[in-house]
């Protein structure tokens, strides 16, 4: 409960202290994240200068492009004929500026992940998740706090993981291929040993094909991995279950 809390207040400091200030209201909460939100947006009108259009583009189109079945960022949304080439420096801008968190997609799960970066495949997240929570509908909010299944949560419980993983200092990326499919994060362990991740917002957190296949793709040699969800601490196989809340403990 206390990390379902998170998710929708966030770390931001100020917003912290009014959300124990006010009785821990959600709706306190809220209306000082939608000030900040738009601060945001004057600081990106300030300080972008002339890419300042481009990059508030972009920032409104994070949660937009999360909320996709894929979470990966569309350049094609930013507008008719958007090329990746054109906005680049404005993606940079903002993980620069410690709005946005890019985790690119890599074509192979193996060691070192960096070799096979696909640089123009990548999905955005928001730096803090209650910043992200507070742009979506107040119901969004509601149902992450009290544990409901409905809308589709994948986007926002897929943003704490990598808010988590950054925090934890370790890079991360995507896997993705037409045989395999899609796993959400890959991590390299201290050993060089690359750890896939999945994360799962319902019930059916047993149902991951994608990781299954690449944990039986030859040559991947990959020994284990994790599965985030609201789920007690368990192992089945190479998977380990972890509840979700422990996405700031891992020790790759």
């Amino acid at each position: 409960k206390n990390f379902r809390a998170y998710i929708v207040c966030g770390g931001m400091p100020e917003v912290v202290q009014n959300y124990i200030d006010s009785g821990y209201s959600l709706v306190r909460t809220r209306e000082l994240q939608i000030q900040l939100v738009d601060q945001y947006k004057s600081d990106i009108s300030k300080y972008a200068s002339t890419r300042a259009f481009n990059v508030r583009a972009i920032f409104e189109q994070i949660p937009v492009q999360l909320e996709a079945e894929s979470h990966r960022f569309v350049v094609s949304s930013l507008g008719e004929g958007a090329r990746l080439q054109k906005y680049e420096q404005d993606f940079l801008w903002l993980v620069n500026a410690g709005v946005g968190l890019m985790v690119a997609q890599v074509t192979e799960a193996r060691s070192p992940l960096k070799r096979t970066e696909k640089a123009t495949a990548f999905k955005l997240y928001e730096s803090d998740t209650g910043m992200l929570a507070s742009r979506y509908p107040g119901s969004t909010a509601r149902a992450v706090y009290l544990d409901m299944k409905t809308p589709n949560l994948g986007g926002l419980y897929e943003n704490v993981v990598a808010q988590e993983l950054v925090a934890l200092g370790t890079d991360a990326w995507y896997y993705q291929t037409r045989e395999v499919g899609e796993v959400d994060f890959v991590i390299e362990g201290t050993r060089g040993h690359v750890v896939p991740i999945e994360v799962k917002s319902g019930k059916s957190f047993k149902s991951h094909a994608a990781l299954d296949n690449a944990l039986a793709t030859k040559g991947y040699g990959i020994d284990r991995a994790l599965v985030l969800a609201e789920c007690n601490l368990h192992r089945d196989g190479d998977v380990l279950y972890l509840p979700i809340f422990m996405a700031g403990l891992l020790e790759p």
